[in-house]
């Protein structure tokens, strides 16, 4: 509600939000290069950019792409809330502002034998739990709000508490462009 009346942002998505990834990377070398990183067994995917850039398109179109590159991978996600289903990927809709909550279902994933684990969840418990899942042997894909690759770090340390060591870490940051016909994102990426 504002003093102009009610405020809506509607968002009309053509199949959903899982594109390919070479659909929602202008620049093939982006597309190869997050290919890469979801290529590996372990460690740990930041998807980071301001409110409303694309982060959780982003990161639908990776588990998209890991559900058709690693058949059979235990894939869970928990999410505040489930933006878009996909039926390869145990879904989990949490209140992200309440810590039990996602403690609970993050405790439920890890008895699982999960092997990639996806959070939309940007807090503190989320931030601990994908680095705890990285460094024990899995992939782990995590939303981060920040300006920049580097703050989106930096912002991930403060709510690990620590700085992140023994473990890869890699960062996307994006952010929309117009250009004909719509919006693109355009990438930064920190290895």
């Amino acid at each position: 509600n504002t003093l102009q009346g009610r405020c809506l942002t509607l968002r009309i998505t053509e199949g959903g939000l899982a594109f390919p990834l070479a659909h929602i990377c202008r620049q093939k070398e982006d597309a190869n290069r997050l290919e890469r990183w979801l290529a590996n067994r372990s460690g740990l995917i930041l998807l980071s950019g301001k409110s409303g850039s694309g982060k959780t398109t982003t990161l639908f179109s990776c588990l998209r792409h890991l559900t058709h590159s690693r058949k059979g991978a235990a894939i869970f996600s928990v999410e505040d809330p489930v933006h878009f289903r996909m039926d390869e990927v145990n879904q989990i809709d949490v209140d992200g502002k309440d810590p039990a909550a996602c403690q609970t279902a993050f405790e439920q994933i890890l008895r699982c034998a999960p092997d990639i684990l996806a959070t939309t969840v940007d807090s503190a418990p989320a931030a601990r739990w994908a680095l705890d899942a990285a460094r024990t042997g899995h992939l782990a894909l995590m939303q981060v709000e920040a300006a920049s690759a580097e703050e989106a770090l930096k912002r991930f340390e403060s709510l690990v508490g620590e700085r992140i060591l023994g473990v890869p870490v890699y960062v996307v940051h994006q952010q929309l462009a117009a250009v004909e016909g719509g919006l693109r994102a355009t990438y930064e990426f920190l290895e």
